[in-house]
């Protein structure tokens, strides 16, 4: 058993570093829980857990793709790299001329212009799908050990491109996305030495972060037209309902004494905490509850139903029934939303898809970058489900390069051999 996690030590570290992390958190930050945890939600989590545990642990044989000639991955790096670029600078004809939105206007203005423009072209609909892949030319790149150093320069741009999107709509997650695909990468295909450097280097980057984060955080509460001040605002988020700040908390902030400096991190701090841990108490809110639709698979994977809507084709389906509305659920609350307990099934397929590409990934190159965002969705589990909505978009684009790269390489091999 020791052996098979040790083998499988990415998948298993995953795991167990998201419920640490959780943890850790949630009994560090200061907050009232206002509702009782039920059983029920331990319950559901703890087989879906194990659902996924046992998913990936089936035996599974390696689907012979020594055997198979694909495309070279020096070759399938460079088109990645070509098609991405493009991919970015339709994104930003889009953005900025087609929608209008700018750097002069104030984060809430442009959310306002993206919410509104909801008529949408095919083609950028699928440009929108394409651009999560940013990440797979980096990690392509130190798994090949690419020598041409202008592509590899090009890997590292395309990082950061989400960058520019994530500033003008005053979004974080793709700064921390961003963050844990490198480190997990360089830690996954680099395998770096454990020396003061790269311990520097690791806490600077989370310090930036940290900085960086909080002042899109205060940007974006001080555009509010209601915000006369974003303490206030932030302190009274929907999140605080169940997981609520202590009365120490209210009053630190309220103190004109406190520098505003520490009063601006320690509410960073407060809200990552927050962040972090309030999705299981959401999830135990509206687990049970009587009034909560089947969303049958709409709520996680609603990009699918905006699709549709692109083609004219009607749908009934409610794309977030939540009864709290727009606030963050763990994975489990979203899946048990759209499934139910039918949802512990999910999870043992989950844990097979995950199995499947653990054991192909050394033959199957596009595996590889699919390998590190598995491990991401396994780290935000008991946090907040990160396939729902454009969390879906990586593994669709990644399973569609794969189809493409089959289909390439069989057409031509069809052709050699009729002629």
């Amino acid at each position: 058993m020791l052996n098979f996690i040790k083998t499988y030590r990415y998948f298993f570290t995953s795991l167990l570093l998201g419920l640490i992390l959780w943890f850790v958190a949630f009994f560090l930050i200061p907050v009232d829980v206002i509702e009782p945890v039920k059983v029920e939600t331990i319950l559901f989590i703890i087989s879906c857990y194990l659902a996924l545990i046992l998913g990936f642990c089936v035996k599974q044989m390696n689907s012979g793709g020594k055997n198979q000639k694909l495309i070279k991955p020096e070759i399938l790096f460079k088109s990645i790299i070509i098609f991405l670029l493009f991919t970015f600078v339709f994104r930003w004809i889009d953005l900025f001329y087609i929608r209008e939105i700018s750097f002069n206007n104030s984060i809430i203005e442009n959310r306002k212009i993206i919410k509104t423009n909801t008529n949408i072209y095919v083609f950028f609909a699928l440009i929108s799908i394409f651009k999560s892949l940013y990440f797979l030319p980096f990690i392509i790149g130190l798994v090949i050990k690419t020598k041409q150093k202008i592509y590899r320069v090009l890997s590292y741009l395309l990082l950061l491109f989400p960058l520019i999107e994530a500033i003008i709509l005053g979004t974080r997650r793709s700064f921390f996305e961003i963050f844990l695909i490198t480190l997990i990468s360089l830690l996954v295909f680099v395998k770096p030495r454990l020396t003061f450097k790269s311990i520097s280097t690791v806490l600077l980057s989370i310090t930036i972060l940290v900085i960086i984060s909080t002042n899109i955080l205060i940007r974006r509460e001080e555009s509010r037209e209601s915000s006369n001040n974003y303490y206030t605002e932030i302190l009274n988020a929907r999140y605080n309902d169940l997981l609520e700040p202590k009365p120490k908390v209210i009053e630190f902030f309220k103190d004109e004494t406190i520098p505003k400096i520490k009063k601006d991190y320690s509410l960073f701090l407060l809200q990552v905490g927050q962040y972090i841990s309030h999705g299981f108490f959401e999830f135990n809110h509206i687990i049970n509850r009587q009034d909560l639709s089947l969303a049958k698979g709409s709520y996680t994977f609603y990009p699918f139903l905006k699709t549709l809507k692109i083609f004219k084709i009607k749908t009934d389906v409610i794309s977030n029934p939540s009864p709290r509305g727009y606030v963050y659920l763990t994975a489990f609350g979203g899946f048990y939303i759209d499934f139910r307990w039918v949802a512990v099934f999910i999870f043992f397929l989950i844990g097979l898809f995950q199995k499947h590409v653990y054991i192909n990934r050394h033959e199957r190159i596009l595996y590889q970058p699919l390998l590190v965002y598995l491990m991401i969705i396994n780290l935000f589990l008991p946090i907040l489900n990160y396939l729902r909505g454009s969390g879906i978009y990586p593994i669709v684009g990644i399973v569609f390069l794969i189809l493409i790269q089959h289909y390439l390489f069989n057409n031509r091999n069809e052709k050699s051999i009729s002629t």
